[in-house]
C-alpha cells in the first residue's frame, strides 16, 4: 500500500524550529513578537502564506523570505527533531511491505534537510514538495497509479482535502498543529503517532475486502464474530472507508432486530430460546433483503424493538438503492435464513478469554460485576453452540484475527490458505 505522510507536523517537530526561527526574526526587525500559538496554526503553509499570516501588514513577506529561509534552515540543522516513535514506526511500515511516500507544502530543498537531519531519508521510496503545484491532491493524483490502495497521513486541511480529492482515505494527526475543527472531515482520527500502525493496518485491510468483493460485483456485506469481537467498531471504519472512496453504504445492525424479552426467554431452557428466537431474521428478510433483491432499491422506516424499553418505538430510515453497499452486521448472523442473501461472509475471530476481557471494561461498568456470570452462564454457550452447529469462521469468505483490535491480521484462520478467501462448505 503507498502511504503518503505529510512532514510538518506529522513526522517533524516543526515548531520547535519554526517559533525559534520566527523569534530570530521578529528580534532583528525590532518588531513585536507573535504568539506561539498563531506561528503553530500556519505551520504546514507554504512560506509565503506563512509569513504573510503572521507578519504586521507594513513587513511584506517578499523582504525577509529569505532571510527567514536561513533561519529556519539553521535551527533544523541544529535542533531539529521527530515526534517520539516516528522511526519505530517508519521501519515497521516498511517491513510490513509499504511504499512511503513525502508530500509536503515545504520545499524540496527543506524536505530533503529534515530527512537528512532525522536520518529517514532511507525509509521513503520519493519526496514530492506541494509548492510549485496548485495544492497537495493535485501532487497526489500524480502519485497514484492504477487505482494503487493508498493512505494519506498528515495533520492540516490540505492533507485531507488531498486525499478526498483523491478518493483515498486519510488519517488526521491530531497531535500536530492543524486546526482541530477542520480535522473532522478526516477519514480516522488519531491522537499519537503509535495509532498509525493500527489504522493503516484496518485500512489495508479495508482495500482487500473491497477488491475481493465490492469490485467483484458482490453488494451485501455480512459481518460475524462473537460478542466484543469488534463487529459494530470495525462495521462503522470500513463504511467510513467506503464513503473516503466515494462508494455509497449503508449498516444494518442485526441488534437493531431483537424480539421482545418474552420470546427472547420463552421456555425453561434459557440457552435454547435465546440461540433460536433472539432476532427477527424475517423482518429484516421481509422488510429490506427481500425487497432489495427484488427491486434493487427501498426507501422506508422499519420500525423496530426499543431493547431498553422492550417496545416497538425505534423508527430505523432506510433509503438503498442499486448502488449503495448494505453492511450488515451482528452475532448468530451467518445461518439461515439470512446466510443466502449474503455476497460476502467476513468473521472476526477472538477467544472467550478476550470476550471475558472486553466485556469487563465494556459491559460491566453500565451492567454491574453479576453480568459476567450472565454472559458465563448464557451468551458464551449460546455462541458455541452457533459455532459449534455452522462453523462461521471456517465457511466464511474473508477472516479476521481481532484478537489485538490495534493490530487486526487478514486472513490468519484460514486453515493455512495463503489467500483470504476459503470455499464455503
Amino acid at each position: 500500500m503507498i502511504i503518503i505522510f505529510d512532514l510538518d507536523g506529522t513526522l517533524f517537530q516543526t515548531a520547535l524550529c519554526d517559533i525559534a526561527a520566527v523569534n530570530h526574526l521578529f528580534d532583528e526587525l525590532a518588531i513585536e513578537k507573535v504568539d506561539d500559538t498563531a506561528i503553530t496554526y500556519n505551520i504546514g503553509k507554504k512560506t509565503f502564506e506563512f509569513l504573510t499570516n503572521i507578519l504586521p501588514p507594513h513587513i511584506k513577506q517578499q523582504d525577509v523570505y529569505d532571510r527567514f529561509r536561513e533561519l529556519e534552515q539553521k535551527e533544523v540543522r541544529e535542533n531539529g527533531i521527530l515526534f517520539p516513535g516516528v522511526i519505530e514506526l517508519l521501519e515497521e511500515l516498511v517491513s510490513k511491505g509499504h511504499t512511503l511516500i513525502i508530500c509536503s507544502n515545504g520545499s524540496s530543498e527543506y524536505i530533503e534537510l529534515v530527512l537528512k537531519k532525522t536520518g529517514i531519508t532511507k525509509y521513503f521510496s520519493n519526496i514530492y514538495s506541494a509548492k510549485e503545484a496548485n495544492n497537495k491532491g493535485e501532487v497526489i493524483r500524480k502519485i497514484l497509479d492504477n487505482n494503487s490502495p493508498a493512505v494519506v497521513i498528515g495533520d492540516t486541511l490540505s492533507d485531507i482535502e488531498a486525499a478526498a480529492e483523491n478518493n483515498i482515505p486519510s488519517i488526521a494527526a491530531m497531535y500536530g498543529y492543524g486546526n482541530i475543527n477542520e480535522l473532522g472531515a478526516a477519514t480516522y482520527i488519531i491522537q499519537n503517532v503509535t495509532d498509525i500502525i493500527g489504522y493503516v493496518n484496518r485500512i489495508e485491510i479495508f482495500y482487500a475486502i473491497t477488491d475481493r468483493s465490492i469490485r467483484k460485483g458482490k453488494k451485501v456485506i455480512g459481518i460475524n464474530g462473537v460478542d466484543t469481537s469488534g463487529k459494530t467498531v470495525f462495521t462503522k471504519a470500513y463504511s467510513k472507508f467506503l464513503s473516503s472512496l466515494k462508494i455509497k453504504n449503508t449498516i444494518i445492525h442485526i441488534d437493531d432486530y431483537h424480539n421482545p424479552a418474552e420470546l427472547r426467554c420463552k421456555g425453561d431452557n434459557e440457552i435454547e430460546a435465546y440461540y433460536h428466537n433472539a432476532f427477527n431474521y424475517d423482518q429484516v428478510i421481509d422488510e429490506i433483503l427481500g425487497p432489495l433483491s427484488e427491486l434493487k432499491s427501498i426507501n422506508k422506516d422499519v420500525l423496530c424493538l426499543n431493547l431498553d424499553t422492550n417496545k416497538y418505538e425505534n423508527f430505523i430510515h432506510y433509503n438503498i438503492d442499486e448502488n449503495t453497499i448494505v453492511l450488515i452486521e451482528g452475532v448468530l448472523l451467518f445461518r439461515e435464513p439470512l446466510l443466502k442473501y449474503l455476497d460476502t461472509t467476513v468473521f472476526l475471530h477472538i477467544d472467550f478469554d478476550e470476550v471475558l476481557r472486553r466485556m469487563q471494561v465494556r459491559d460491566v461498568p453500565k451492567y454491574g460485576e453479576g453480568f459476567i456470570k450472565k454472559y458465563a452462564n448464557k451468551y458464551i454457550p449460546v455462541q458455541r453452540k452457533y459455532l459449534e452447529e455452522y462453523r462461521p469462521e471456517q465457511r466464511s469468505d474473508i477472516v479476521i484475527n481481532n484478537q489485538d483490535y490495534f493490530n487486526p491480521r487478514l486472513g490468519a484462520y484460514c486453515e493455512g490458505k495463503d489467500d483470504i478467501y476459503n470455499n464455503r462448505k
